[in-house]
This record gives C-alpha cells, sequence and structure tokens, in this order.
C-alpha cells in the first residue's frame, strides 16, 4: 500500500479514533491504525477499510489516502517492517482471513 496523503485533524476535535477491534503499530515516531470497526455491540461488526496516522509531536490524527484500497477489516493484527505495513488475520464481516 503506497500513500499519497495525510488530512490531519486536532485529536481533541476528531471522531476517527472512536473505534474498536483496530490494529496498530508504531513506526517512523508515528502511531499507523488500520480497520477496526465503529461498536462493539451486534453479532456481525462492520470492519472500517481507513488507516489512520496519529503524530504524537503534533497531536493530530489524519486519514491516510492510499494509492490502492486497504482491507475492510477489524480484529487483526499489523507490525511496520521496514518501509512497509504488514496486517495479518481479521475479520471482513463475512470470514476470518
Amino acid at each position: 500500500m503506497s500513500f499519497a496523503h495525510v488530512s490531519a485533524l486536532s485529536v481533541g476535535n476528531s471522531d476517527l479514533l472512536k473505534r474498536v477491534y483496530f490494529a496498530s503499530c508504531v513506526a517512523f515516531d508515528r502511531v499507523y491504525i488500520h480497520g477496526g470497526c465503529l461498536e462493539s455491540v451486534g453479532k456481525l461488526p462492520q470492519p472500517l477499510p481507513d488507516v489512520l496516522l496519529f503524530d504524537a509531536e503534533t497531536l493530530s490524527v489524519g486519514r491516510i489516502e492510499a494509492k490502492t484500497a486497504a482491507p475492510k477489516l477489524c480484529k487483526h493484527k499489523m507490525v511496520s517492517i521496514g518501509h512497509r505495513l504488514l496486517v495479518v488475520g481479521g475479520w471482513d464481516g463475512y470470514k476470518r482471513s
């Protein structure tokens, strides 16, 4: 996944971080957050496809606009390897991957 740009908001004014079952990792002094769900109730949570970037230095969070679509996932793991983010496992709304 390659990233086009980030539009940032102040953390205090952002609903972007209101999610459960997301994956996150730290790379280059920033926290990358992928997917998750808006709520944890219900039998089948609807996963989100977005990738967020939290910058602790500026206390801002933004949605990363990717050149390729990120998968809709929740309950998964993500790690940083070099300059890439690796997403493993999770629920796509229909089945485990």
